[in-house]
Formats: structure tokens, C-alpha cells, sequence
């Protein structure tokens, strides 16, 4: 039972194998506080909700696979006390080479760029278009990533009324113009991610974000920032697969230690080990029959289930 904040830090005890998922000090009271607290309907979204909706459903279907993380499930299994289905990690169509698009004719530069760089040099910069960072926190960003001196493509979300000037540090554009990309609002993510320059991934750590980047065995320098993405971050380091940028203890990341985990995921040799266990991760990531068959295995469940067979 986990009464306190602090309880979140630690490996539950009743995880029984060796584990590194457990929450940050900085998130650790964010999630005690959403478990705990009750909303305007009197309960609480974690304790009460979450219960009850587990007690009333025949099964539990997660997005996920045993050879993944299958420990994970049949640990689940075992607490919940009825069927875990992985259903898959429900990959999209996995890009094989980037294309062209001509509603969007300002990418043909950005494709031609790439082309030049050298294979695995690149880091793709991307944390999605929900989470909106703070701008104290993209000029960190910013600094790390000049600071670290790779080649890099930014996928960069701009607030509303928020001017380029005032996102980015003054001259960044300027000084990094000979070895990076800054996209403001769409691009051809798949594409890009697909492309042979690029290397690694330097995200938040969102589970789709995962799916997809690792499909391509690219390794994940992770800054997580919200809800399940410091648990995803976790997993991710103890699958040897990812590398956590280390934090303040307010839980924000400093531009040293943003540049310092670039260069030691992408460059570094003592990084060598982690790039090789991310590109291994293809084989399950990017494999669309053993998902498929995970869908199908599912849906016959279903349909036995439907028919009072289980």
C-alpha cells in the first residue's frame, strides 16, 4: 500500500524481479496528489475510478507484447486476477523510403539536407504537439543541443502568440544554420525518422513516440515531462534502450546535461552498447506479422467470449 509520495520513488515490492520503473521525486507527488484526490463527482480518478472499473471488466488489454516486456504482463495478470491481453504495439506502416510531398514543398530542402549527412549523425528533436514546454525550458533545450555539437532536425511546437524571436535564444538559428533543422508546427515525421542520416531520438518519452522511433531501432535519450512518461523513460533504461537525461530536482534539464546525454547516446563510445540494443529492437518493433497476429489472437477472444465460451 503506498500511502506517502515518497512510496512512488521506490520499486513497489510487489514488482518480484528486478525492476527501475518508479516515479521521479518531482512527479512522485503530482501522481500521489491525481491518485488520491477526488474530482468534482467526489472520487478519485486513480483509487476509486480506476478500481472500480477494473473490478467490473472481464479483462484487461494493454498495448504491448510479451517479448517486449511480457514479465510486465504476466505480472499483471497475477494482481489483477484475470485476462492481460497484449494486444500489440499497433506499429504504423513502417517507411522504407522518405517520399515527397508536394503539398508540402518546403520539405524537399530538408530531404536534400539529410542526404548529406553521414548515416546515424542525425538526432531528430521532437515532444509532440500536447505538452507545451515551457520557453525557459526550450532555450535549455536549445543551448543542449548547440552545446552538443551534432547534426540535428527540431520538430518545434510554437505557442500562440509567441514570436520565433522570443522561443529560441537569441542567434541560435544563426549559429546552428550549418548543421540543424528547426520545423515550426508540421512535418513528415515517419518520413524523417525512416531516413538512414538520422540516429537517435531525443523525445519525451510518450509510448507512441516509441513505438514508432524504435521501429526504426533508432536508441532514445528521454526528458520526460508528464503523466506515464517518466515510467516509460524508466522501462526504456532498464530495457537498455534508452538514456535518461539526468534532472534538477524541480524536474527540469539543464543544457549541460542535455548536451552531455546527446553526445553519449549518438557519439559516444561508451554509448556503443545502447545503439546496438536499440537497433536489435526492430525485430519486435518493426515486425507487422507478429502484431497482426496479436490482433487476430485477440479478436478470437472476443468472439469466444461473445459466444459464453470463457
Amino acid at each position: 500500500m503506498r500511502i506517502k509520495p515518497e512510496d512512488f520513488t521506490v520499486v513497489p515490492e510487489w514488482i518480484p524481479f528486478p525492476s527501475l520503473v518508479a516515479q521521479r521525486p518531482d512527479r512522485a507527488a503530482v501522481m500521489f496528489h491525481n491518485m488520491n484526490s477526488p474530482d468534482v463527482s467526489g472520487k478519485s480518478t486513480g483509487h476509486h475510478r480506476f478500481a472500480a472499473t477494473l473490478e467490473g471488466c472481464d479483462f484487461v488489454a494493454v498495448r504491448s507484447c510479451r517479448k517486449f516486456e511480457g514479465t510486465y504482463v504476466d505480472l499483471l495478470q497475477e494482481l489483477y486476477q484475470k485476462p492481460v491481453f497484449p494486444v500489440g504495439l499497433l506499429p504504423g506502416n513502417t517507411v522504407k523510403d522518405k517520399i515527397n510531398h508536394p503539398d508540402r514543398p518546403s520539405w524537399s530542402d530538408s530531404f536534400k539536407w539529410l542526404d548529406k549527412q553521414e548515416r546515424k549523425s542525425v538526432v531528430f528533436v521532437g515532444f509532440g504537439t500536447e505538452y507545451k514546454m515551457p520557453v525557459k525550458q526550450v532555450h535549455e533545450l536549445a543551448h543542449g543541443i548547440e552545446l552538443s555539437k551534432l547534426p540535428f532536425i527540431w520538430i518545434l511546437r510554437k505557442p500562440e502568440g509567441l514570436d520565433i524571436s522570443e522561443l529560441l535564444p537569441a542567434g541560435f538559428l544563426d549559429r546552428t544554420s550549418d548543421r540543424g533543422i528547426v520545423c515550426l508546427g508540421w512535418a513528415p515525421q515517419p518520413e524523417i525518422l525512416a531516413h538512414p542520416a538520422v540516429g537517435g531520438c531525443l523525445f519525451h518519452s510518450g509510448w507512441g513516440s516509441i513505438i514508432e522511433s524504435l521501429s526504426h531501432g533508432h536508441p532514445q535519450i528521454l526528458m520526460p515531462m508528464v503523466a506515464d512518461q517518466g515510467l516509460n523513460a524508466k522501462l526504456l533504461c532498464e530495457k537498455g534502450i534508452g538514456f535518461h537525461v539526468p534532472s534538477n530536482e524541480d524536474g527540469a534539464y539543464s543544457q549541460d546535461s542535455i548536451a552531455m546525454s546527446l553526445r553519449f547516446v549518438m557519439a559516444g563510445q561508451e554509448g556503443k552498447h545502447l545503439r546496438y540494443q536499440a537497433a536489435e529492437m526492430q525485430t519486435i518493433f518493426a515486425n507487422q506479422d507478429l502484431h497482426d497476429n496479436y490482433i487476430e489472437e485477440f479478436i478470437n477472444y472476443i468472439s469466444t467470449l461473445r459466444k459464453g465460451k470463457v
